[in-house]
């Protein structure tokens, strides 16, 4: 699988109001907006049109013109603004310029209940659309306990009927006049920044976007991207766009980047995150536990593989393969960061067939999110062939001797022999280690036949059966013998 040049974005959503030189104003409130009034209580992006109606209501009798509210949604749906209780400040300049008007009223609905002491919150703000700030704010709340009459009259019984003397408590604080200070120039919105990759090797080119929102003005910011001393200029590449190219620090490190822009003689300089330059591969290691044979770690139903980072850093991408001695590949798997905790091997290949006896070795390939590539590696025995048990016999005194030998350097975890004479169990012998001597009598006939059943296994679960006839003539007090043996092995696919 080839490796492709990984690149990480890192993007911070800004939103940003910038204030040039300030002039003192007096105007009186004429004219306003009211967004719907977002109700909590009704989840993120409830709506209360019955609070918003009522507002409309007081504010026209304090006599200032209220935009009506099919015009107001209008423009919601247009720029797809969701949420009432909260707007930006392109959006507040935005809807000012489409709706022709320097307020717009937004609140939030925080607290309505009915449960024990009803009891309705509210949260009022006032926005001017030409500096996109907030010039006016009002907090209020009411309960039943704040209506007790000593004759119980014109008490409110529930929430929905303290809201309309909520909204008039608000109205009687809204303002009627205001000092406050408008910006000489419109204001200008980052919609975004963008640095990619944020992890390289040293010299590696960084690109950083920078786009903002069009307000249809002829102010043209300065940017520049600032790493320590270094400063680069972003170009404009479209009417919304800047945009600049260039060769990351050649000193390992993580370089914190700062947006330095200029307009209208006034500058300003924001965070916009990290740059690290790494040119060290990750040090990785392969853990395994189990039984060690042939300079190898053995497999029995299943080996567990744990990968160890010996400095814990995040991981852009990573593949695991399984080969011969000879390099040949014959299982991999790979997938993006981070990490996985562990892995399995069932002792199978790529199509899923138990692969055969021998060595193989499993290799881990890890790539840094600067791309710096580390391995690590280990070796797995698989072991397929079943116990090689001999049997030997000897006749001493009229003692058979029965000699139970293994003949390879794999353990075993059980052997069983068992003698039978004519469907008869002579003797029965157990263990888990060999070899061993088991001595039995012959009776002293003429003809004495004898069948044995030797059964061995190993540690991986690999099993031999190995069966056996012994017929023994009595020629004047002489026992010869002859034998015929039958063999049969396996893979017990429960081991």
């Amino acid at each position: 699988m080839s490796m492709n040049k990984v690149k990480y974005t890192l993007v911070i959503s800004i939103i940003l109001t910038i204030f040039l030189p300030l002039t003192a104003l007096a105007q009186s409130i004429n004219k306003i907006a009211i967004l719907p009034i977002q109700d909590l209580t009704h989840g993120a992006n409830g709506v209360n049109f019955n609070c918003t109606r009522l507002l409309e209501k007081n504010l026209s009798k304090q006599g200032i013109i209220v935009i009506n509210n099919k015009q107001v949604m209008a423009s919601l749906v247009k720029h797809r603004i969701r949420w009432t209780g909260f707007l930006d400040s392109y959006n507040t300049y935005l809807l000012g310029q489409e709706l022709k008007t320097d307020y717009i009223l937004i609140g939030t609905i925080c607290q309505y209940s009915n449960r024990i002491e009803p009891r309705v919150g509210m949260t009022l703000t006032l926005l001017n659309t030409k500096t996109s700030s907030s010039i006016w704010a009002w907090v209020g709340s009411l309960s039943i306990k704040d209506f007790i009459h000593p004759l119980g009259l014109f008490e409110p019984k529930n929430a929905a009927e303290l809201l309309p003397l909520l909204v008039e408590k608000a109205v009687k604080n809204f303002p009627k006049r205001l000092e406050f200070t408008q910006n000489v120039c419109p204001n200008c919105s980052i919609r975004n920044v963008v640095v990619r990759p944020r992890f390289i090797r040293s010299g590696q080119d960084v690109t950083c976007i920078v786009r903002v929102n069009s307000l249809g003005h002829k102010i043209i910011p300065v940017f520049k991207l600032q790493i320590n001393n270094t400063f680069i200029k972003l170009k404009l590449v479209s009417h919304n766009e800047y945009k600049a190219i260039f060769m990351g620090p050649i000193k390992q490190g993580c370089f914190p980047l700062y947006l330095i822009y200029r307009i209208n003689n006034k500058t300003y300089r924001i965070y916009v995150g990290n740059l690290t330059v790494d040119n060290e591969a990750p040090k990785v290691r392969l853990i395994a536990r189990g039984i060690h044979i042939w300079n190898a770690v053995a497999l029995k139903r299943r080996l567990v593989i744990l990968p160890r980072l010996n400095n814990p850093e995040p991981i852009s991408r990573w593949q695991i393969a399984v080969c011969t001695l000879d390099g040949e590949k014959i299982l991999s798997q790979d997938g993006p960061g981070p990490l996985p905790s562990r892995f399995f091997w069932r002792g199978q290949d790529a199509s899923g067939a138990m692969v055969a006896t021998g060595v193989y070795k499993i290799v881990l390939d890890i790539w840094d999110m600067a791309g710096n590539k580390a391995e690590a590696s280990i070796r797995v025995a698989v072991i397929r062939t079943p116990p090689q048990i001999k049997v030997s016999s000897k006749i001493t005194n009229n003692k058979l001797l029965l000699t139970v030998k293994n003949d390879t350097d794999i353990p075993l975890s059980f052997w069983r022999l068992e003698v039978f004479q004519g469907g008869n169990l002579l003797i029965t012998e157990v263990g888990s280690k060999l070899p061993v001597i088991v001595k039995l009598s012959i009776p002293h006939k003429k003809f004495t036949r004898l069948f044995c059943i030797v059964t061995a296994r190993d540690i991986f679960g690999n099993i031999t059966k190995k069966k056996f006839t012994k017929t023994f003539i009595n020629k004047n007090g002489k026992i010869n013998s002859f034998k015929k043996t039958i063999n049969s092995s396996g893979w017990t696919t429960e081991f």
